[in-house]
């Protein structure tokens, strides 16, 4: 084996290392269980995956379909200085339901952004699917609001 040959192989392995480093999200959240009439508030864990205190931001959009919406709020939305491999908790739930929505599956997204607590740089973003179904309860009767 030239020389030649060793360093463009050992180049390359170092540039698939650093591509899988970066590929490596630093935050990761959970999925959280779906919301129903019944079951109005869920959680889900976030976890800081990096080697660096992390301060996140997170936000939730409202679910709407027509004229017909659900508003959402998150506890807490804002996380400051998660220290590296620690976890929390976050909390959904339903502040209000206007309109009455049919029988099936409305989703929205969360979104985490997670920024370096000393320098401010974006380290990574991730987003998670919160569901809302409205479906028959137990007896077989539709489940009111």
């Amino acid at each position: 084996m030239s020389v030649k040959t060793f360093t463009f192989g050992m180049s390359g392995i170092f540039a698939i290392f650093l591509i899988t480093l970066s590929l490596a999200s630093a935050i990761t959240l959970s999925n959280p269980a779906d919301l129903t009439l019944s079951d109005n508030s869920t959680s889900l864990t976030l976890t800081n995956n990096d080697g660096e205190t992390e301060n996140v931001q997170l936000s939730i959009s409202n679910i709407v379909s027509g004229s017909n919406q659900i508003a959402l709020s998150i506890s807490p939305s804002q996380i400051t200085n998660l220290l590296s491999t620690n976890s929390t908790s976050i909390s959904i739930s339903i502040s209000s339901i206007t309109g009455t929505f049919k029988f099936g599956d409305y989703s929205t997204t969360l979104r985490a952004i997670a920024t370096n607590s000393s320098s401010g740089a974006v380290l990574s973003s991730k987003n998670v699917t919160v569901n809302f179904v409205k479906s028959f309860c137990k007896n077989g009767q539709a489940q009111r609001r």
